[in-house]
């Protein structure tokens, strides 16, 4: 049978890899499989494409849940999550992850790790996968990733020479100056209110926006004690504008494109928040890292724990005077336990999906030629609007 199988994708340089990857993998599994992989922008032409399964990163919000879980599951189709964003931090917003969604609408919840899946409900049916973007650091998959000669001469950077690496994580510091009410009703709407220290989205995004400046404080302390090249990518959601006048500056190199494997591939050392994946991702790839915490850093759950396995300062005096806290270790258990099973959570992400298609075996009427025709024309538009890079409000 054909199976049709939509994966939505949210952000490009975190998540399109790893799910053309499980796209690949699906198609060896299931050679007579339509699999579908783009963006959440095309929510309406996927839903045209008539999946009988669709994998989607969460199931809060009316999107996800209302407009595209339950069209689906309506018409015959099965709806996987698959969290591709990234591991829940605190304490508050893991609650919030494994608690806070209508779990009739989920057919197979594809956890990263045990530690998640416990948490679920059993109606959502979790299985242990890992996920597949970790996959990019071991063969096959890291062979698409160019070597750090290749990388740094594509940036102008001297591989010979120390690269420090920087990943800001403040996509709410925006919402301070910006889109307030659009802020606060994303956040009704994803239920984030909910979350202990998330109810007020302003003074939320108030808060991160003065992390945002004493992470830079930091770096920039940090930044006097090294001749290293340092290179600051953003975080997907980050505005933009600050981080360019901070590297005009300071003599920073600042990336707005490619991949964190890309980035992690020429580091000597990483530098993130406690919270941020991808200090996890450093260890993963063999990189040291250093945290820099600031105020509005809560130090629950997997944050609390992360912060045990690396090094970190705190201020600005902290690095003037050498004054680092913690060690590189536990990061072995701290992987097994928050990042799950890898290598070969691609395969086994495919397998399941194909396990749960073949069990069930939903029937999902075909779409008409002009329904595709229609999916195809929204994918050639997108992609010729997306060809060349582009900037949006927040410099992105």
């Amino acid at each position: 049978m054909t199976y049709r199988v939509w994966l939505a994708a949210d952000s490009k340089n975190r998540d399109l890899l790893a799910l053309s990857a499980l796209k690949v993998e699906l198609e060896r599994q299931l050679p007579d499989a339509l699999v579908l992989v783009c963006s959440f922008d095309l929510w309406q032409q996927g839903l045209l494409f008539r999946p009988h399964l669709v994998c989607l990163n969460h199931l809060h919000g009316k999107r996800n849940s209302r407009l595209i879980a339950d069209h689906v599951k309506r018409n015959g189709g099965l709806v996987a999550v698959l969290p591709t964003e990234g591991r829940p931090s605190t304490q508050g917003q893991i609650d919030w992850v494994t608690k806070g969604f209508d779990a009739s609408l989920c057919d197979l919840y594809l956890s990263w790790t045990q530690t998640i899946a416990d948490l679920i409900p059993p109606e959502a049916n979790p299985v242990v996968t890992g996920c597949g973007r970790f996959d990019f650091y071991y063969p096959p998959y890291n062979a698409v990733i160019g070597s750090k000669v290749e990388i740094c001469g594509l940036h102008g950077l001297d591989p010979d020479r120390e690269i420090i690496t920087v990943a800001s994580s403040f996509p709410q510091a925006k919402f301070a100056y910006l889109a307030q009410e659009f802020n606060k009703s994303d956040w009704v709407d994803l239920k984030i209110v909910g979350i202990e220290g998330r109810e007020d989205p302003v003074a939320f995004a108030k808060a991160e926006l003065n992390s945002q400046k004493q992470f830079m404080d930091i770096l920039l302390a940090y930044r006097f004690h090294h001749e290293a090249q340092f290179v600051v990518k953003p975080h997907p959601a980050d505005d933009v504008v600050p981080w360019r006048t901070f590297c005009q500056e300071h003599n920073m190199n600042l990336w707005l494109s490619g991949t964190i494997y890309e980035l992690l591939k020429i580091s000597n050392q990483h530098i993130g928040r406690p919270g941020c994946v991808t200090l996890n991702e450093a260890w993963v790839a063999g990189v040291r890292t250093l945290a820099f915490v600031t105020e509005n850093d809560e130090l629950t759950g997997s944050v609390k724990e992360a912060l045990e396995c690396t090094r970190s300062a705190s201020s600005v005096a902290d690095v003037m005077a050498f004054g680092y806290s913690g060690a590189q270790a536990g990061q072995s258990d701290f992987i097994q336990k928050w990042l799950g099973p890898i290598p070969g959570s691609t395969e086994r992400v495919a397998n399941a999906i194909k396990d749960i298609l073949c069990a069930k075996k939903p029937e999902v009427r075909a779409p008409t030629t002009e329904e595709l025709g229609q999916v195809h024309v929204a994918l050639m538009q997108h992609n010729t609007l997306h060809s060349t890079p582009q900037t949006d409000a927040y410099g992105q």
